[in-house]
């Protein structure tokens, strides 16, 4: 039988040890021994007074050579009071690491935890302002709402008053956005007071979270980083229309009042025809293309309209029709829709289900602002409304 090289001839408790596994072990036993000397000799060090010596010790060689981490440090000098060397080092933990370690920690939390908190405000210090400052950058100029105004003001429609309306909403929000983050710096380099809102929006820039002074001008639940890229969009799209160019696609999630705009879609309708906006209702076309660029052109009546998912169904572009969702999408972009006003029904058409549309994924919203938009009529297809009824399908303007 050939000499298996994989295996010592040496017994742990009686089983045969992997020689990979024991080379790991010696490895681990030596770094654990290690680590303790290390401390072990800081440990006499400090008994005689000598935290200096350590001191240098360190900044001569590594941590890492020396066998400890930051974190080994700060408990190290917890126990011995010394609360400004601890913060030192809890600033040289990771927010991962020192995740990592909270149990081992939690003690030292209790005791400590005014220094804790004071060596990781330390950090959010320095991060903080490069975050607002990243954001002053990437926000846009406000919209010109005087020149757009001097475009539309002698032939305006109803959806040049929404444009205008829109654009007064999303400057404000710039504004307030400045004004807070620039405060919020000014805060932070001690120039003036931290109020308990720039505190509060401190903690939530802090943790990624939109500042509720913000989020109250429209619904979202994305984080900051997807929200600010959002808001981009958004005044993009805007500014492009305020410029005389009056977009092929709307993009309905972009407006703070969705609704209205359908409104205002309505009002045209009716004028240009002579017609009660009372008996006015709409008929949802989904088109049969897969790229937007397809559509060349804006409809005769109403308008065709981008950035719509649908959620608990998804959508047969083929046979036009809602069908079974594909397993794990959560969420299945729509092709654009023509929302285009008619005379209302009296009944709805066999074979198509009310499908509420929604701002964005909570379907309650809140009570001064509620989430539902319109019902659009979708086709059923194999199946009828009461199986997407039980689905709980609905579409959303906003995927988050």
């Amino acid at each position: 039988m050939p000499f298996d090289n994989s295996i010592y001839d040496c017994y742990k408790f009686g089983v045969k040890v992997n020689k990979f596994d024991w080379i790991k072990e010696q490895n681990k036993n030596y770094e654990l021994s290690n680590k303790k000397l290390t401390l072990m000799r800081f440990k006499t060090m400090a008994e005689n007074n000598k935290i200096d010596l350590i001191e240098d010790i360190i900044k001569s060689s590594s941590l890492k050579k020396l066998g400890v981490t930051p974190l080994n440090m700060a408990e190290f000098y917890f126990d011995y009071k010394k609360y400004d060397l601890a913060a030192k080092y809890i600033k040289l933990v990771t927010q991962q690491e020192y995740f990592d370690y909270k149990i081992e920690m939690l003690k030292y939390m209790e005791k400590y935890e005014d220094v804790l908190e004071v060596a990781f405000s330390c950090k959010n210090m320095e991060k903080i302002p490069d975050i607002v400052n990243d954001i002053l950058k990437r926000i846009p100029e406000n919209i010109d709402y005087d020149y757009t105004y001097k475009l539309v003001q002698f032939e305006m429609s109803p959806t040049d008053v929404v444009l205008l309306q829109e654009i007064i909403r999303y400057n404000n929000l710039l504004n307030e956005m400045r004004v807070s983050l620039n405060e919020l710096l000014n805060g932070i380099k001690g120039i003036v007071v931290m109020s308990p809102e720039l505190e509060e929006m401190y903690n939530y820039i802090l943790d990624g979270r939109v500042p509720k002074l913000w989020s109250s001008f429209y619904q979202s639940l994305q984080p900051l980083a997807g929200w600010t890229r959002d808001l981009i969009l958004r005044i993009e799209f805007f500014d492009e229309w305020s410029k005389g160019t009056i977009p092929k696609i709307f993009w309905l999630g972009a407006f703070i009042f969705p609704v209205g705009f359908l409104t205002a879609l309505l009002q045209k309708t009716s004028r240009k025809n002579n017609i009660p906006i009372d008996v006015l209702g709409w008929e949802f076309i989904v088109q049969q293309v897969d790229d937007e660029n397809h559509i060349t052109q804006e409809p005769k009546e109403g308008a065709y309209i981008k950035n719509i998912f649908l959620e608990g169904a998804s959508w047969d572009k083929k046979n036009n029709c809602l069908t079974e969702p594909i397993p794990m999408e959560l969420l299945t972009p729509m092709p654009p829709i023509h929302f285009k006003p008619i005379e209302s029904k009296k009944k709805q058409a066999k074979g198509n289900y009310t499908c509420p549309l929604y701002y964005y994924s909570i379907r309650t919203g809140t009570r001064e602002r509620p989430s539902f938009v319109i019902a659009m009529e979708l086709k059923s297809g194999s199946h009828d409304s009461d199986f997407w009824v039980k689905r709980g399908t609905a579409a959303l303007l906003s995927p988050k």
